[in-house]
């Protein structure tokens, strides 16, 4: 059975931190969308109010920021 050190999991923790910002990234993007744009579509009916107009705007433009 191999071993793994603590000098093996800091030598990975740059790496699975970027997959972690990238995956969370995409999920916000996707969230966003589908109240902006109804792009994918929801399963659920989504209010059309205003606060929701402001979560997507924010998660959509988030997204794209902790993406980069």
């Amino acid at each position: 059975m191999t071993k793994i050190n603590a000098n093996t999991l800091l030598q990975h923790s740059p790496k699975a931190l970027a997959v972690l910002r990238i995956m969370v990234a995409l999920l916000f993007i996707e969230h966003g969308t589908q109240k902006l744009f109804g792009f994918p579509a929801p399963l659920m009916e989504i209010p059309d109010d205003g606060l929701t107009l402001f979560v997507g705007i924010l998660e959509t433009f988030g997204g794209l920021l902790v993406l980069v």
